[in-house]
C-alpha cells in the first residue's frame, strides 16, 4: 500500500528573487575579498596593478587582472639569459630581495640594493611563481561555500 502524507514547511518556500539576492551577495563578498587579497599581495610593488571584478549577467564573477608583471610574477620564470636591447650594457643592482613569497597573499619591503653592475649578458636564475590567483582561490573557495550554506539556511528558517 502507498501512503501519501502532506508535508507543510514551517515557513513558506523561498522565492527566486530572494535566492538570487543571497547568491549575488555571497558572490560579491567573495569577489571583493579576493580582490582585496590580490591588492595586498601587490601593495608594495613599484608598478600599480589594476584588479577589477567583472559580473556577467548570467551570474558568478571573474577577477580581471590586467598586468603583464602580475602574470609573470604569478607564474614564475625559468632560468634565462638577458642581453641589452636599447643600450650596450645592462645596468642593475647587485642585490635583490623579493617583495613577495610563493603562496602568500601579502607583500613587504624589498627590492634592489647594493652596487650597480654593468654587464653585456647575464643569466637570470629564474624564480618560483607566487601563485597569487590559486592561493586566493583556495582561500576563498571554502569560505564562499560556508557563507552560501549559512545564508541559504538562514533564508529557509
Amino acid at each position: 500500500m502507498i501512503e501519501v502524507k502532506l508535508i507543510k514547511p514551517k515557513r513558506g518556500l523561498v522565492d527566486a528573487k530572494q535566492l538570487r539576492q543571497v547568491i549575488d551577495a555571497v558572490y560579491q563578498e567573495t569577489a571583493t575579498g579576493i580582490r582585496n587579497d590580490l591588492r595586498k599581495a601587490t601593495a608594495s610593488w613599484d608598478t600599480p596593478v589594476k584588479i577589477d571584478i567583472f559580473r556577467p549577467p548570467t551570474g558568478g564573477f571573474y577577477i580581471v587582472v590586467n598586468s603583464k608583471i602580475f602574470e609573470l610574477v604569478d607564474k614564475g620564470a625559468k632560468p634565462h639569459y638577458i642581453t641589452p636591447v636599447a643600450a650596450r650594457y645592462l645596468r642593475f643592482a647587485s642585490d635583490f630581495k623579493p617583495k613577495t613569497k610563493p603562496r602568500t597573499l601579502s607583500s613587504s619591503s624589498g627590492g634592489k640594493s647594493g652596487e650597480q653592475v654593468l654587464a653585456k649578458k647575464v643569466r637570470h636564475p629564474g624564480f618560483e611563481g607566487r601563485q597569487f590567483l590559486k592561493t586566493a582561490q583556495d582561500k576563498w573557495q571554502g569560505t564562499m561555500v560556508r557563507r552560501m550554506n549559512q545564508r541559504l539556511e538562514d533564508l529557509t528558517r
